[in-house]
């Protein structure tokens, strides 16, 4: 809802950079108190590939919410409810219980 309404008035790249940098800058106290960094590269490639691929969707997320209304767009969250139930069963063999159902 808050994405819908502030992408009318606000530009993408700012609502980008501020739900980034919040998150980092409540986050960075805790870093001397974190048990580990990265160790190897490819996990900080790992790392980098999920900043870059989460700001671009949520980049195209904030232009759909400027470009098409919210009723049009209420499926999508649905569908990836279920695409992730079978992301989970093929990948990790992990069904949902009943209860998660």
């Amino acid at each position: 809802i808050m994405t819908r309404r502030m992408s009318s008035t606000e530009t993408s790249e700012s609502l980008i950079l501020f739900s980034a940098l919040a998150p980092a800058v409540l986050l960075l106290p805790t870093l001397p108190f974190s048990h580990a960094l990265p160790q190897d590269r490819w996990h900080w490639i790992i790392l980098l590939m999920l900043g870059v691929f989460g700001a671009g969707g949520h980049y195209l997320l904030v232009q759909a919410y400027r470009l098409a209304t919210t009723t049009a767009l209420a499926p999508y969250p649905y569908s990836q409810m279920v695409w992730m139930i079978i992301s989970g069963w093929v990948i990790f063999h992990q069904f949902p219980d009943r209860w998660t159902l």
